[in-house]
């Protein structure tokens, strides 16, 4: 049996349309996706994140909730211009970034609410693609702003929570050495409120752990 596409799909997935096709032996092909890209998804999926309708489309696949005569009917749908007159009907999801950052800053909140208590009050703003966290004392004097980038839920992710050893991890640059587990962190101590950069192995970092790919 060939691998010759029969049917194909058109969803909105991170504010574009997407294709799906379906082959002879009734596997889903992913025109506008790699599997890195899914597997990314689910992980931002797990921690909280919407998922792309592209995701959606997969999950619904996968649990048998879309079966083979309601994926032919969902094309007949679309190649009669029907699902892109409503919006209640195929809304524009959001981007993939935009997703990144609405997760990150969620989690951000989340850290340092954990980190700080009730010694330090802070706010959260955040631009396309940099969130910013302007940090105060009780007496609510300005002390410093700190930056995180928009994809902060990867270090989140993999290195407990952002925070090790009573420093939150800002950003972490891999690989700046050839054949060497170095990278380069930089860090907020939460005790001087002061953050600094700090070349350190990966594997120490993430404690006895063995590391992990982000995405």
């Amino acid at each position: 049996m060939s691998n010759k596409i029969v049917k194909k799909v058109r969803i909105r997935c991170s504010g574009h349309l997407h294709e799906i096709g379906l082959n002879q032996k009734g596997q889903l092909i992913f025109f506008n996706h790699t599997k890195e890209e899914l597997k990314t998804e689910k992980a931002l999926c797990k921690l909280g994140a919407e998922p792309c309708g592209c995701l959606k489309f997969l999950c619904k696949w996968k649990k048998g909730k879309l079966k083979n005569k309601k994926f032919i009917k969902e094309v007949k749908i679309i190649q009669n211009k029907k699902v892109f007159r409503h919006k209640k009907i195929c809304p524009f999801s959001k981007t993939r970034i935009e997703r990144e950052m609405i997760l990150s800053k969620e989690l951000a909140y989340k850290t340092f609410t954990k980190a700080f208590k009730e010694k330090m009050l802070f706010d959260l703003g955040f631009s396309t693609t940099i969130i910013a966290i302007a940090l105060k004392t009780l007496e609510n004097k300005y002390y410093t702003t700190v930056y995180l980038p928009y994809d902060w839920w990867k270090i989140y992710k993999h290195y407990n929570g952002g925070i090790v050893d009573n420093k939150i991890i800002i950003y972490i640059k891999k690989n700046i050495e050839k054949n060497s587990d170095v990278c380069l962190c930089q860090f907020l101590n939460i005790n001087t409120i002061g953050y600094y950069t700090e070349k350190i192995n990966s594997p120490k970092l993430k404690g006895e752990n063995k590391e992990e790919e982000l995405l």
